[in-house]
Order: C-alpha cells, then sequence, then structure tokens
C-alpha cells in the first residue's frame, strides 16, 4: 500500500470554494482513503484506489471530572453555596446530595438546585 490518509475537508476551504450559501450544515464526517501502485505483468502500473464509508468526526464527550469543591461538609438542613469546578460537565447535568451506608444503600438524597447564571457547559 502506498498511501492511507484520511480525507476531510475543512469546512473553510469547501465555502471558499463553492461559496458559503451553497455549502449544506458543517460536516462532521470524513473517509479513509486507500491507495496502491501495483505493476501489472505487462510492466504497466496500475493504481487502485477506494475509499470507506464515511466516519463521523466529531469529539466524543468527555467524563465529568470535578477539579475542586468550595465545601467538603456542610449541615443537613443546607443554607449554604456549593461551587463545584470541573471540566465536561453538559447541558443538563444534575447534582445529587446523599447519604449512603456501606456505599450501597442510600438513607436520604436530594437533587441540588443549579442556578443556571453560574453553570458553563
Amino acid at each position: 500500500i502506498d498511501c492511507v490518509g484520511i480525507l476531510k475537508l475543512r469546512n473553510a476551504d469547501v465555502e471558499q470554494r463553492i461559496g458559503v450559501a451553497k455549502t449544506k450544515k458543517r460536516s462532521t464526517r470524513a473517509r479513509m482513503v486507500f491507495r496502491t501502485i501495483f505493476t501489472r505483468s505487462d510492466g504497466v502500473q496500475q493504481i487502485l484506489q477506494v475509499t470507506s464509508s464515511p466516519i463521523v468526526c466529531t469529539q466524543p464527550v468527555g467524563q465529568p471530572e470535578v477539579s475542586r469543591l468550595s465545601l467538603t461538609s456542610c449541615t443537613v438542613k443546607g443554607g449554604k453555596d456549593l461551587f463545584i469546578i470541573g471540566k465536561n460537565f453538559m447541558k443538563g447535568t444534575k447534582v445529587y446530595f446523599r447519604e449512603t451506608v456501606d456505599e450501597s444503600k442510600v438513607i436520604w438524597e436530594k437533587e441540588a438546585e443549579i442556578e443556571k447564571d453560574y453553570f458553563q457547559p
């Protein structure tokens, strides 16, 4: 095999070539291109090339990761603000407070009220 590559046109290149108005929504797909050059028995070189089915090129969502908490403990009555700093939090993320026994049995659980003004996915 002479060449294995990924054929992915940048959206900016596509828009420049055919115009912004004519472009469809931005492409998130690419194709693998396989090419080989071989010499036939009569001495003539021949190129064979094939492209794969489309491959989705979007980055998978990362696992949420907490870097820092503003509180490590608090009274069960609440009344304090907890700030959670981290990355890969998606829109619709929920936070639960719970007490467990032996890491499995939940004694009580309460969903936190997230202030949307401070949430940045």
